[in-house]
């Protein structure tokens, strides 16, 4: 009877525990991605459950207060609000739906699943050191190898690329594929130093250089790479920093160039570089700047200083949606050391910590070239006109998160007509809520000021030594932060002036978690294939393992949350503007306030589905290296 009590008390365990065992998802080498997995499918049930109701719900919006957060382990320690502080969760918006009695029950139900997925998502699952590496055997489909594994959990894939290996392709990746917003023009220097055999000089280049000084598992290849076009966008080379053959891993880097033409050698470097951009993107772009620099700062900001009622508070949520769950899942299985980053990327345990610090360094939010040419540094201003004459330029040069800085490409092209669509629904909103402009005793004076305080907090600001690209794009986003902040001082006492820097920041802010998350997260196409991309290979591999395909795989369906769109859309998924009209968030003063509000909506969604069409007709007059599916889900339809 002594051993029969514990053993019953101990069943509801073993039991729960031999079901999760037997019906996650078993992968190569860790079986960590297994129940990543399971717990992932779980997630998917709660939301399509919630999305079955309603996705915004005015009654589970919560009042403005501190909100309690938690230090990201790595990545400067920035502030992440805890998951308990979101407002708009699943079990949130069914309590609210199915009443108070079950909402009792409920809540405490979906935080017990998400307690077992934090801690679980800390265990080790027996971790090796050195990763299992099975590579694929000739002829076998990486694609269908992960897909018969995740299946229906797997986000659904808006492009299809028939060609992802040829130069052509390589040049789309770069012009209107995930290395779009990271294409540049190439340097003087650059310019004179790599040419073709007819003497073309390179015109654009993509770096991921970045990333070669940090080390790599044993086994595994090291990124980085390079990769010069010349101006009819036909590559001229990848220049790879590696290390002397028999050197030291510590030793100085050099480069090695590979051509076009040079059989599998040629092929490995187009390999190496579209991975490591891949995982650049992931990791950078995505990961740390995307949610955890600028979604999770601005969510915070918008909880502990916007009062529930505020215009500005009912504005932003459509764009903060979500964001304390999802950022918060994303600090404890991706941020942290033995968590699923961790796992799939190559990085040993110390370059994994130098990664995160070197992040804002790697990071790549341009900023225009026009602009920065027309501004004074601040230290420089000496009167008050120069001031005035200063904030004027700054506001009217505050153009989209990914200007073309002389780069003609359709990607750069989308950028600013979306932004020129997003900037006038944006000014027409804050020109309704705020006639007479923005008063020094407004909320969102506070509001903005946080996001300044802590967004320079989070930069890394140094000086540039040398002419490398990722220094030269952290240096500028250190003085877009500075410039920022300085407009901001100078905006203090003139409520037109703050009105503008208002509709400046909101502009760019949902932009950013619009297009750019759009552009650095809609990567499904890529993620499945890892003969296309892959986050850790062998040397000398043209591909990922099985291992790396599945992890990748994985980490992909981590992105399957359902999320609410910008605009109606057709085909199977055909919706109504009705269905997508979210002007009841606006606080409304009169029926008359209420209609002015639905129109500016109506008008927004209206020039978005112009620009749809616009883009689709585009799409289908181009080459068929990638074809976006007809289904009107691109860049500008989600949030």
């Amino acid at each position: 009877m002594v051993i029969v009590a514990p053993l019953l008390l101990l069943l509801p365990l073993i039991t729960f525990l031999v079901i999760t065992y037997c019906t996650m998802p078993k992968q190569w080498g860790d079986p960590y991605f297994g129940f990543v997995l399971w717990v992932q499918k779980l997630r998917l049930t709660t939301q399509y459950i919630q999305f079955g109701h309603a996705a915004y719900d005015l009654k589970s919006l919560k009042p403005k207060r501190p909100l309690s957060k938690s230090p990201l382990p790595l990545g400067w320690g920035l502030p992440v609000a805890d998951y308990v502080e979101e407002e708009m969760g699943a079990a949130v918006i069914l309590g609210n739906w199915l009443g108070p009695r079950i909402s009792t029950y409920l809540i405490p139900v979906t935080r017990a699943l998400d307690l077992i997925r934090l801690v679980a998502y800390h265990v080790p699952f027996g971790w090796p050191r050195r990763p299992q590496q099975t590579s694929f055997a000739p002829g076998e489909d990486p694609v269908r190898y992960v897909m018969e594994e995740v299946g229906s959990v797997y986000p659904r894939i808006n492009q299809s690329w028939p060609d992802k290996t040829s130069d052509e392709a390589l040049a789309h990746f770069c012009r209107c594929g995930v290395a779009a917003h990271r294409t540049e023009l190439a340097t003087a220097a650059e310019q004179d130093k790599y040419t073709d055999a007819s003497g073309n000089r390179a015109k654009f280049a993509v770096r991921t250089n970045g990333l070669a000084m940090l080390e790599v598992k044993e086994g595994c290849d090291r990124y980085g790479g390079n990769v010069y076009f010349g101006a009819d966008w036909r590559p001229i080379c990848i220049v790879r920093l590696e290390p002397p053959a028999g050197e030291e891993w510590w030793e100085e880097l050099e480069d090695v160039i590979y051509r076009p033409g040079e059989g599998y050698r040629w092929e490995y470097a187009k390999f190496c570089f579209r991975s490591s951009l891949f995982t650049l993107i992931t990791f950078v772009d995505h990961l740390f700047q995307l949610h955890m620099q600028t979604s999770e700062l601005v969510t915070l900001a918008t909880r502990e200083q916007l009062s529930t009622d505020h215009p500005i508070r009912r504005f932003l949520v459509p764009f903060t949606f979500g964001a304390i769950t999802i950022n918060d899942w994303a600090r404890t299985a991706l941020c942290a050391y033995g968590a699923a980053t961790h796992r799939a990327f190559s990085f040993t345990d110390c370059a994994f910590a130098r990664a995160w610090a070197l992040a804002p360094k790697l990071a790549y939010m341009r900023s225009s070239s026009l602009w920065f040419g027309a501004l004074k540094p601040v230290d420089e201003l000496e009167t008050p006109a120069d001031h005035e004459l200063w904030l004027d330029r700054f506001l009217s040069h505050h153009s989209s998160i990914y200007p073309p800085n002389g780069v003609d490409s359709p990607f750069f092209t989308a950028c600013q007509r979306y932004h020129s669509i997003l900037k006038r629904w944006v000014e027409a909103y804050c020109s309704h809520c705020y006639p007479e402009g923005v008063g020094d005793g407004d909320e969102v004076v506070t509001f903005l000021r946080q996001i300044i305080a802590t967004t320079v907090g989070s930069t890394d600001i140094f000086e540039s030594k040398g002419t490398a690209s990722a220094e030269a794009s952290s240096e500028m986003d250190a003085r877009y932060a500075l410039e920022l902040n300085t407009a901001f001082a100078l905006s203090r006492g003139s409520p037109d002036r703050m009105r503008s820097l208002l509709i400046a920041f909101l502009t760019r802010y949902i932009e950013l978690v619009t297009l750019g998350h759009e552009q650095v997260g809609a990567v499904q196409v890529y993620a499945q294939d890892a003969s296309f991309v892959a986050y850790s290979w062998k040397k000398g591999d043209v591909a990922g393992t099985k291992e790396a395909a599945m992890q990748m795989a994985t980490l992909m369906c981590l992105t399957s949350s359902i999320t609410p769109t910008l605009m109606p859309s057709e085909g199977a998924a055909c919706s109504s503007f009705e269905q997508h009209d979210w002007s009841f968030l606006f606080p409304r003063r009169t029926v008359a306030d209420a209609e002015t509000l639905k129109n500016i909506n109506r008008t927004f969604q209206d020039e978005l589905a112009e620009l749809a069409n616009v883009l689709d007709a585009a799409a289908a007059a181009a080459p068929a290296l990638c074809s976006p599916r007809p289904d009107r889900r691109g860049s500008f339809n989600r949030l």
